[in-house]
Order: C-alpha cells, then sequence, then structure tokens
C-alpha cells in the first residue's frame, strides 16, 4: 500500500499539526500533547464536555469528530496504541466548562486503564468526571486485544447522540443515563476486503485472496478467531485446537523474529493473536504454560470466585484472566462465569465425580485443603501486585503534575 509520509515513528505528531493547521477555526492542538480541542471554546460554555481517543489509524475517528454538536476534546495515541493518562488529563481540563465532563472510552485494555487513570486525576482537581465503555462489537466475546467485547463502529453513533444531547445542555447525569440507555442498544460488526498497514510495519495485518472477505474483523485488522467452513453442508465456525508440539514450534519461530502474521500463516493458525498469547504464555510460564493441563482436583469454589472477581474488577478478557492466574485453558474461566450468571454462587461450589456422602482419604483432604488455600494466596498476591502497578503509575503522574505546576509557578514569579 502507498503513503505519502515522512517518518513512519513521527506521523501522528504531523497529522496532528497538519489538521489543525488545516482548520484552526475549529480545533486547537493542546501544547506539547497530540490531543486537539473546539477553538470555538463559547460553544462549551455551561455544557458537559465531551472526550474520547485512542491509538492513531482510524481517522477520521477521534479528531474529526470534534466539533460544535459532539466531541468537545480528542486524544489521539500512536498508531494503534492507546493516548498516555496525562495526554486524556490535559484534554479533560480543557473540556471542563464547569458543568463536568464525559468520556467515551472503547473496550480495550490500554484505553480503559488510562482513560480512568486521567478520570481520577481529573477528579483530584475537583472536576465532575463520569464515562461509558463503548463494547458494541458482536463478532466475538473476547480477544487478546479486549477485556470483553470490543468498541468499534458504535462509538461514533455514541458521539453523536451524546453531543447533541450535551450541546441541548443536558447535565452530567443525564448523559450518563443516556450513554447506559444507548449502549444497551447498540450492536455492530465489521467486515474487511483488505487488511490495515501500521506505517512502521509496512505490510498488511493478513492476505485475503480475491474470493475472500474477513468477517468479524477488528479496527486492528484482528481477524476472527473463528473459522468459517465453505465446505461444510451445515455452515457454521469451527475451531482448531493445537498440540504444545504446534505450539512450542510456533513460538519458537516467532522469537527467531519472525512476525505473528507469518507464523500464523506457517502453522496454520486462522488468528495471529493466537500466536501472541502462546509467546506471553511462554514467557512467563516457560514450556509449561503451552502444555493444556487437567487438574487432578477440582479448582476449590473460593479460589473460582476469586478469579472472576478479579476479572470483574480489572475487566480483563478471559485470556487475559487465564495468564495472570495459570489457568492454562480460558474456556475453563468461561464455564464459571456462565455458573454463576445462571445458577449463583453455589454453583461454583459444586464437585463432580463421586456423590457427597462418599468420605475419601483423611491425608488426600488435607492435602487438597492446603492446595486451595496456596491457590487463593497466589491469587490474592497477583491481584495486589497489579493493583499496585497501577497506583504507582498513577503516583508518577500526580507527581510529574505537581513538579510542571511548581515549576510554572517559579517561571511567574
Amino acid at each position: 500500500m502507498k503513503k505519502i509520509m515522512n517518518d513512519p515513528s513521527n506521523v501522528v505528531p504531523e497529522m496532528v499539526a497538519g489538521l489543525v493547521s488545516a482548520y484552526p477555526t475549529y480545533l486547537t492542538q493542546l501544547l506539547e500533547t497530540t490531543a486537539v480541542v473546539r477553538t470555538d471554546r463559547t460553544s462549551m460554555q455551561g455544557k458537559v464536555g465531551l472526550v474520547s481517543g485512542g491509538g492513531s489509524g482510524h481517522e477520521p475517528a477521534h479528531a474529526g469528530f470534534v466539533g460544535s454538536g459532539m466531541l468537545s476534546a480528542a486524544v489521539c495515541g500512536q498508531v494503534f496504541t492507546s493516548p498516555t493518562p496525562d495526554q486524556i488529563y490535559e484534554a479533560i481540563k480543557a473540556s471542563d466548562t464547569g458543568a463536568g465532563v464525559f468520556l467515551i472510552i472503547k473496550n480495550y485494555s490500554g484505553d480503559v486503564m488510562n482513560f480512568e487513570m486521567a478520570k481520577d486525576m481529573a477528579e483530584l482537581d475537583g472536576i465532575k468526571v463520569s464515562s461509558i465503555i463503548v463494547d458494541d462489537d458482536i463478532a466475538v466475546e473476547n480477544s487478546l486485544y479486549t477485556q470483553g467485547k470490543r468498541g468499534v463502529a458504535g462509538t461514533v453513533l455514541m458521539h453523536k447522540i451524546l453531543g447533541a444531547a450535551a450541546d441541548q445542555k443536558a447535565s452530567l447525569a443525564e448523559i450518563e443515563a443516556l450513554a447506559k440507555e444507548v449502549m444497551s442498544h447498540l450492536k455492530t460488526l465489521g467486515v474487511a476486503l483488505s487488511a490495515a498497514t501500521v506505517p512502521e510495519v509496512g505490510k498488511p495485518g493478513f492476505e485475503l485472496a480475491d474470493d475472500e472477505i474477513e468477517y468479524g474483523v477488528g479496527i486492528h485488522s484482528e481477524v476472527n478467531p473463528l473459522s468459517w467452513t465453505k465446505e461444510s453442508d451445515l455452515g457454521g465456525f469451527t475451531m482448531t485446537k493445537f498440540s504444545f508440539e504446534d505450539k512450542l514450534r510456533a513460538v519458537n519461530m516467532y522469537l527467531r523474529g519472525y512476525g505473528s502474521n507469518t507464523v500464523a500463516k506457517v502453522y496454520k493458525v486462522k488468528n495471529h493473536s493466537n500466536i501472541l498469547m502462546w509467546v506471553k504464555r511462554y514467557q512467563k510460564y516457560g514450556i509449561d504454560g503451552l502444555k493444556v493441563r487437567r487438574p487432578k482436583y477440582d479448582y476449590d469454589g473460593n479460589f473460582k470466585l476469586n478469579v472472576l472477581n478479579w476479572r470483574k474488577r480489572h475487566k480483563a478478557s478471559y485470556p487475559e484472566t487465564a495468564l495472570q492466574f495459570d489457568i492454562s485453558d480460558p474456556g475453563t474461566i468461561a464455564t464459571w462465569q456462565r455458573k454463576l450468571d445462571t445458577k449463583g454462587v453455589d454453583a461454583l461450589f459444586t464437585r463432580r465425580g463421586r456423590a457427597k456422602h462418599m468420605t475419601t482419604n483423611n491425608n488426600k483432604q488435607a492435602e487438597k485443603s492446603e492446595l486451595s488455600e496456596l491457590e487463593r494466596l497466589r491469587a490474592e498476591n497477583r491481584a495486589l501486585r497489579v493493583e499496585n502497578e497501577y497506583l504507582k503509575k498513577l503516583d508518577a503522574l500526580v507527581q510529574k503534575r505537581g513538579h510542571r505546576k511548581k515549576n510554572i509557578k517559579a517561571s511567574k514569579n
């Protein structure tokens, strides 16, 4: 694919600079950021500010939707990469005119974490902030890049509907209620004739034959993890399971420098994100992370509940949760979640196999109890490590903001 650009690594700053240069009456770039805000600040006075953003490469989203009746500001991250919390924080401040700010966040791990950190920082300044996480995609329930369903094209409709409400001076609480109502009716599905090409990569994310389309594609060229089989009389989707040996060979090939798409093509893995997940498991747990393990004992009900609570608290996908707790099959967690949703907490404590009235050897019971307690402690330890990392990042950003204020005050003196 031919493109007109200078340095691929500088494409986003140049794009933003070009955009505000071309439309100065509409857009203003915030100092030392790649965020843009409405030039006409009077159009935002007394109204709730709307802020959205995400990785670049999805133009005109999101900078192209800044204007009267839509967004107040948009934050442009690097290509397919979430914008940083400090840039989002600056956009929130620029959009606040006293009525509060509402964040429209696409459901991707980086976006959710960074927007929520920026929200925390703004609330420390006394700015009222609410948000909605858009997860309109119905192609997949989870993917390597997401914490549940993906946020895709429906985000634009959220911009327009909430933007109209904000323009009519709806309150922050009213906009939040409207966003939830819109989200309950928002469903989309993506289809692609070809893949996206990241400037610094220089080649498409996947290849399609002339008579093929990608059904259920994501906005970063994530292919659908379920393969359509044209030859099937019944039609539908099928999934292929791979042996430990195949996974190990694929991981070794990737670590030798080959791209995930190339490795996926060699080993006939439909979704290259599977390759990336295998690599993550290998790097975290070694070759054991590639094995499908059948536990010699049932997972303890408390452990299951801890895993599901961690997933809910961190809004993590099934693969991310499985990686966090060293569970080889994400489908196991999905089964626990389904039981919890349909039958309640008691279903997580129901044991299969022996009838309840049968007894076992006391030593085996004690060993199982010790293992269950160990699982619980490991789960809590991992969850605490994740939360600690989040707090460290937030503290660093708050300190950075404090230093910046001191420098500004010193320069004025």
